[in-house]
Parts: C-alpha cells; sequence; structure tokens
C-alpha cells in the first residue's frame, strides 16, 4: 500500500486578520485517537475539550492570534464525502478546519486546502498465508513461453537453412562439394539437441561453421536449462495475490478495512480520482 502523508485540511487559508476577528468552529475527526488527537466532555461546562498533538499545535496557534474555537465532531466516521462526514462538514462551511491527523487525500484543491505535513505512516496488506510452492514448477518453467517457441521455430528451419546454404555453395563453386540431403540435415539437429553423435563429416569450412554454430548454441542452451530448472525446483517462494491497491479492488476478492479509513477510501475512490 501507497504511504500516506497526515495534514490538517481547512475550508480555505485565512489570513492572519481573518484568524483575530473569528471565532472557529473546529471539528475534530474522533474522540479517541491517542496520543494525536481526542476529546473529553468537561463535566462543568458540558463542552467538548480537546487533547493530544493536534490540539497542542492547535491551542498554540489560538494564543499567537488570539482566537477561539469550538470543537463539534462528526456524526459519520468516514473520509468519504458523505452527509454528517468530515469531508462533507468542511467543504459545506460548517466548520473553519478539522484538528486531527487526517491522510492526505487526493480531493481537488477547490474543494479544500491541506496544511502543511506533520507525518507519515504506511499501511500494509495482511492476507491469509498462501500455500508454498516452487514459482513456475515444472519442466518448462525456466524459460517463457516466448523462448519456447523460438526454440521450437529454430528445430524446424535449421535443418533445412543447413540444407539450403549447401546446394548454394554447391551453385556458386560450381564443383560438386558434399551436399546432404534435408533428412540428414534435420536428423543432426534433433541430435545435436539430444547430444548424440552424428555420422556427418563436413569437409567444407562454411559447412563446419554451421553445424560447430548448432552445437554450441545447444550446449548453451542446455547448460542455462539445466541451471535453471536446478533453481526453480529447489527454491520455493509465496505467491502473494495482492501487490496493489488495483488488486485489492478486483471484484474476485473479498476485503475488510476500518470503515472510513484512508485504506477504504483509496480502493473505492483514490484509485478512480475524485
Amino acid at each position: 500500500m501507497p504511504h500516506h502523508t497526515s495534514s490538517a485540511p481547512r475550508r480555505h487559508s485565512p489570513t492572519p486578520d481573518d484568524v483575530i476577528l473569528d471565532d472557529f468552529q473546529i471539528l475534530s475527526l474522533e474522540k479517541d485517537q491517542k496520543p494525536m488527537s481526542w476529546v473529553t466532555t468537561n463535566n462543568k461546562t458540558g463542552k467538548l475539550e480537546g487533547h493530544g498533538i493536534a490540539f497542542e499545535i492547535l491551542n498554540t496557534l489560538s494564543a499567537k492570534y488570539e482566537f477561539s474555537y469550538e470543537i463539534i465532531l462528526p456524526s459519520r466516521k468516514t473520509l468519504l464525502d458523505q452527509d454528517g462526514s468530515i469531508m462533507n462538514i468542511l467543504k459545506t462551511g460548517e466548520v473553519d478546519m478539522v484538528a486531527a491527523f487526517v491522510p492526505v487525500l487526493n480531493i481537488k484543491k477547490n474543494k479544500m486546502a491541506w496544511g502543511i505535513e506533520l507525518g507519515q505512516s504506511q499501511y500494509v496488506v495482511m492476507m491469509k498465508r498462501p500455500h508454498e510452492s516452487a514459482t513456475g514448477s515444472g519442466l518448462l518453467a525456466p524459460f517463457e513461453i516466448e523462448v519456447w517457441f523460438l526454440i521450437l521455430i529454430s528445430l524446424v528451419l535449421i535443418g533445412p537453412i543447413m540444407h539450403a546454404i549447401m546446394r548454394v555453395r554447391r551453385w556458386l563453386s560450381g564443383t560438386q562439394s558434399e551436399l546432404y540431403p534435408i533428412s540428414a540435415c534435420t536428423w543432426f539437429v534433433y541430435g545435436a539437441l539430444m547430444k548424440q553423435g552424428s555420422t556427418l563429416n563436413p569437409r567444407t569450412d562454411s559447412t563446419r561453421i554451421m553445424f560447430a554454430s548448432w552445437w554450441i548454441f545447444i550446449m548453451i542452451l542446455t547448460a542455462f536449462y539445466t541451471a535453471n530448472l536446478t533453481a526453480f525446483l529447489t527454491l520455493s517462494q509465496f505467491t502473494l495475490p495482492i501487490h496493489s491497491v488495483e488488486d485489492i479492488a478486483n471484484p474476485t476478492n473479498t476485503w475488510c478495512a476500518e470503515a472510513g479509513g484512508a485504506v477504504e477510501y483509496s480502493i473505492k475512490v483514490g484509485r478512480k480520482g475524485p
């Protein structure tokens, strides 16, 4: 999951003169968000009192700019734009700002503004332990499917290509040089793949170079295949079904998160935009 920076959103950016003249309506995110912010009720006055880091900052600003404020709690605990939520109350102008550590959400700037970043937090996904398995286990595991197709194509074409090159050489040289039939060339190709010898004994340089090149290619190919197959069959890894927010939002996945929290917002709104 992505990192979220915490900040205090506000409906507009007040100037110092605005702050001195106005009494603020302050919205607190929830009653118990210790030690960041929490709200208690004064038994004598019956008014809400804020505590924690967020209200320490707010009280410092209140003493400096000489303004007072009243705390209001949202009727719905969610970051989504729903009736009674903090975003809805702030957007409609019922309060001036939110005194809480709120994740910086993907919201258009003309709806609200965010203060400076006060901290960072990271959200992770907790999922059921997957079955242990060798990644891509099987005889075809060492190579991708594209590589297997290319190998198959080379096995089919290299025999006729060898025969064609020998025929062109005979035609250009005008001599009766060696010319192996297509069946013999094809059998040489498959025999080299199986590490078998051959009865063919080429005498011309071009034919020797072709045969040697194919042998070198087969040696490298089989060496890579053997090494990778051993690694794939001996090393076990866990295949995780979720790697991003889009994977969580997949209709085939069932997930649970804190109602109205940053995870729910990221899945339902953040990936599509506000």
